[in-house]
């Protein structure tokens, strides 16, 4: 599958939009840029869902590895 926006990742993950956006900010969601558009790469969202990636925060490290 390709690469996601931020709101199909949102949807993937259960996180809203903001809390996304802000991860983005703080470099502990994985992105690239297309102009001014983000991408987050596929090996991402299945690296959060396979439990090696937390872009929640809840392991109280804010997301980072």
């Amino acid at each position: 599958m390709g690469d996601y926006t931020v709101r199909q990742f949102c949807r993937l993950v259960n996180l809203s939009e903001s809390v996304t956006r802000q991860r983005i900010r703080d470099g502990e969601i994985p992105h690239y840029k297309i102009g001014s558009n983000i991408r987050i790469r596929a090996e991402v969202v299945d690296a959060i869902r396979a439990g090696d990636l937390d872009a929640t925060g809840a392991d109280g490290t804010g997301g980072a590895e």
